[in-house]
């Protein structure tokens, strides 16, 4: 009976093949669909959404730069909700990158990355790129971006509400609270203000998917009113008259008014 031997070389084959499926299978675990945005709107050194953990995020941006240096790869990437910066480290063997993805400049890419934060910047940092070849997928993707926005939202208000039925107190301080926002804008308990009315009122006569930006909104007002506009649109998601989109700032009505 004889046996074969493997070589050096189809032994590191073989284990760089296990590391590729169980890397991917890692990113096809634990990703969460995000835009820019939300990335440059977290100021903490792990990315949460509504508490929610992120192992792995996943972009479909416009690459706007790279910049090819000895040992990564910058870019400037970007969507419409922002640009940001990501960097992809280089795997060289024997003098040869083996993972320089082949994506052009200018041209949308899918990128499944780590979130870094440093120093008040916000870094991807590259895992996996590949380039779009269908528009679909850039479509599907916002459609996913906005559902696990959502999911999260939900879920951790689902969280919240075990916590006050499990602590009653909560709720009554939460109430408490309620009529003091009441008193502080000039609206009943059963109603609402008259700047709240308006909020409204403006909000539900954008009809598009995303809804009706915050600047958009200020600009039926007087500049001195952003402060007293930020706290009705608080209140109107807080009692379910509105809510956000794909972002903190951008704003739909439940039942849209013509």
């Amino acid at each position: 009976m004889s046996y074969s031997k493997k070589s050096d070389h189809d032994m590191d084959t073989t284990m760089n093949q296990t590391t590729t499926a169980k890397t991917e299978e890692r990113i096809a675990n634990n990703v969460m669909p995000l835009v820019i945005k939300q990335i440059l709107n977290c100021n903490d050194e792990r990315f949460q959404q509504f508490g929610f953990p992120a192992q792995i995020i996943k972009l479909v941006a416009i690459i706007k730069h790279s910049e090819v240096l000895s040992t990564r790869v910058n870019y400037t990437i970007a969507d419409h909700t922002g640009e940001m910066k990501a960097v992809l480290w280089l795997s060289i063997e024997n003098g040869e990158i083996e993972n320089m993805p082949n994506v052009v400049e200018g041209k949308y890419a899918e990128i499944f990355g780590t979130y870094k934060y440093k120093d008040d910047e916000r870094v991807v940092m590259i895992l996996k790129m590949t380039p779009v070849k269908d528009c679909n997928v850039i479509t599907n993707h916002l459609l996913r971006a906005i559902h696990n926005r959502f999911w999260c939202e939900a879920e951790s208000n689902n969280m919240l509400t075990d916590i006050k039925i499990n602590n009653p107190g909560a709720q009554l301080v939460t109430s408490m609270n309620l009529v003091d926002d009441n008193m502080a804008t000039g609206s009943s308990v059963d109603g609402l203000s008259d700047i709240q009315k308006k909020v409204k009122k403006i909000l539900s006569t954008d009809t598009t998917v995303l809804g009706m930006s915050r600047d958009v909104l200020y600009t039926h007002f007087n500049a001195n009113q952003r402060p007293l506009i930020n706290k009705a649109l608080e209140f109107l998601c807080n009692e379910g008259h509105i809510y956000t989109t794909h972002d903190a700032d951008h704003f739909r009505t439940l039942n849209i008014e013509v």
